[in-house]
């Protein structure tokens, strides 16, 4: 742990992980409510508009186990920036689609490798304890909660900003690339190389 229970919630290490949570759910939820659309401007069937929405979550029962343990191997850092770059180009391209297909693919190409939460929540569970874990989460559970509340309303206003339903995916794009930099110049890093090969055993099949 980094953190001795009578030194409290390290504010200065979870505070960027809230920002990067909040910022990372605001350009997922901002993309949410409006796949279905995606689906129908290329005059999907409801079989494929359902495609195009389970096509992240199926993705994600591959890529969370997959990122977790590489993440337990080299680091927090490393597989959160590749989880959001990931995400990022994942955007740019549902924002470029002039294909059901290209819209898919965007979709399991995040779903594959944008453990991003998933990869925050790992970090908070680094820098808290059995005492203070219950704070961070509470924390985090807040980014995810604002996330929730703005993205749908940030994809509405764009949608009546423009008939293009390129405008929030690159708006979403935009949020990834904030969270690229939060993490790149405020996330430190939460699992250091003696605590790797621990937590590697821990994941290894008995």
């Amino acid at each position: 742990m980094t953190d001795s229970p009578s030194r409290g919630l390290s504010y200065d290490r979870v505070v960027p992980i809230f920002l990067i949570v909040f910022v990372d759910v605001l350009g997922l939820t901002i993309i949410l409510p409006l796949l279905h659309l995606y689906g129908a401007v290329y005059g999907a069937t409801p079989l494929q508009i359902g495609l195009v929405a389970a096509a992240f979550p199926l993705a994600q029962l591959i890529g969370v186990p997959l990122m977790g343990a590489l993440s337990d191997r080299f680091g927090r850092k490393p597989l959160l920036l590749i989880s959001q770059v990931t995400t990022f180009v994942g955007f740019i391209i549902l924002a470029l689609s002039n294909s059901l297909w290209m819209v898919i693919f965007s979709r399991v190409l995040d779903g594959v490798f944008g453990a991003n939460l998933a990869t925050a929540q790992a970090a908070l569970s680094d820098v808290t304890d059995d005492k203070t874990r219950a704070q961070g989460l509470g924390l985090t559970g807040a980014a995810f909660g604002l996330g929730f509340l703005f993205g749908p309303v940030i994809a509405l206003v764009s949608l009546e900003l423009s008939d293009s339903l390129a405008l929030p995916a690159y708006i979403a794009a935009a949020y990834s690339f904030c969270s690229i930099l939060l993490t790149i110049f405020i996330f430190k890093e939460t699992l250091p190389p003696e605590q790797r090969q621990q937590q590697t055993n821990r994941r290894a099949p008995v």
